[in-house]
């Protein structure tokens, strides 16, 4: 069975199929809320390219969405970027209910986007060779707990990434300067008993006057993970911002559908 006779097989309660041919496969979806109620609704044109691979278009007789949006996760050719790798064949059910299952999500951001001018922070994903940095970031932080201070500063430009980003070295292979400087994030040490090296923004109870002391970055307990940060977020916008130059010299404008654009600047 080819990926299109498999996600039709699979073809949840809130896709209508409009036409189905060898490559192509022609519905209406609304996109899914949390609560489960319907969101709008989109006409869209799942087809197959080359070996099987699946891109998903909005079709254009019915087109609510930018033709492309790279804030939005629309390519330049119009296809949608579900997740990274969507365009993989379907070979399986269960591929074919994770498919969907990311189309009813990727309706549903733009939903969001449509109202918000933003991405959804928890759903947002770097660009192009980006993403597998990015997703390399979240690799190194959820341990930590810090995950959402990553994202925060990938998609909300706020957070110690954005905000207190380290400073390079001349020598970018002696890494980073001022190691005597507090560590970014704004931990402090617990005053005596409870004093510790742990990087996390610990507090005492709220009659506590005693000083708590910022940790320095030389004596970090978390240094190494925090640089790993930096130099991973270093690369990750040093990607980005070469997939910009490459769509702008291509003709790619802003949509003006989105707050800060890097297509717009």
């Amino acid at each position: 069975m080819s990926s299109i006779d498999i996600l039709f097989e699979a073809k949840p309660d809130w896709v209508d199929v409009l036409a189905r041919k060898r490559r192509v496969l022609e519905v209406k979806a609304h996109s899914q809320k949390d609560s489960g109620a319907p969101g709008e609704l989109y006409f869209i044109s799942i087809e197959t390219v080359g070996a099987d691979s699946i891109k998903a278009f909005e079709t254009s007789a019915h087109r609510r969405l930018p033709k492309c949006c790279i804030e939005r996760h629309i390519n330049d050719d119009t296809s949608f970027c579900l997740y990274l790798n969507s365009t993989r064949p379907v070979f399986s059910e269960q591929d074919a209910w994770s498919w969907w299952a990311m189309l009813g999500r990727y309706l549903s951001n733009q939903d969001f986007a449509s109202k918000h001018g933003l991405w959804p922070r928890d759903q947002g994903l770097s660009h192009g060779s980006a993403a597998n940095t990015q997703i390399r970031m979240e690799e190194i932080a959820e341990p930590l707990g810090w995950k959402s201070e990553v994202l925060d500063s990938i998609f909300r430009s706020r957070g110690f990434l954005y905000e207190r980003p380290l400073r390079q070295h001349k020598d970018k292979e002696k890494g980073f300067v001022n190691l005597r400087n507090p560590c970014p994030r704004g931990c402090k040490k617990l005053h005596f008993p409870h004093r510790n090296q742990e990087c996390k923004g610990a507090t005492c109870e709220e009659i506590c006057n005693k000083s708590h002391k910022a940790i320095l970055r030389a004596s970090c307990p978390n240094r190494e993970v925090i640089e790993q940060l930096n130099r991973l977020e270093i690369l990750r916008k040093s990607q980005e911002e070469q997939l910009v130059k490459t769509l702008l010299k291509k003709g790619t404008r802003c949509c003006g559908s989105m707050r800060n654009c890097p297509l717009a600047s």
